[in-house]
C-alpha cells in the first residue's frame, strides 16, 4: 500500500527533473452554474503525459537500490514504455 512517506520520497527524487505543470481553471461561469473545473497540463511535461513522472521515480529508486544496471537498462509493458527512454536520459544526465 502506498504511504505518505512513499510519496514524499518520490516528490524527493524527481524534484528538479520534471516539469511543475499549471492548473487552469475554468470558471464556474463557463460550465454549469455553481460548478468549476481544474485542469492539470501534465501535456506539457517532456513526454507529453504524467507518466514521466511515475516512470522516472521508479527509475531513480531502482538505482537506489542497486537494482538498475550501469546502462540504465530498464523493462516495462505497461503504458511508461513511452516515457521511460526520456526518463533515462533525465535520470542519467
Amino acid at each position: 500500500m502506498l504511504t505518505r512517506d512513499d510519496v514524499e520520497a518520490a516528490h524527493r527524487r524527481i524534484a528538479g527533473l520534471v516539469r511543475r505543470t499549471p492548473v487552469a481553471v475554468v470558471a464556474a461561469g463557463d460550465l454549469l452554474p455553481g460548478t468549476g473545473l481544474a485542469l492539470k497540463l501534465e501535456q506539457l511535461q517532456h513526454t507529453g503525459s504524467f507518466k514521466a513522472r511515475g516512470a522516472l521515480n521508479r527509475v531513480l529508486a531502482a538505482a537506489e537500490r542497486g537494482d538498475l544496471g550501469p546502462a540504465g537498462v530498464v523493462r516495462t509493458v505497461d503504458d511508461q514504455a513511452e516515457a521511460s527512454p526520456a526518463v533515462i536520459r533525465l535520470a542519467l544526465d
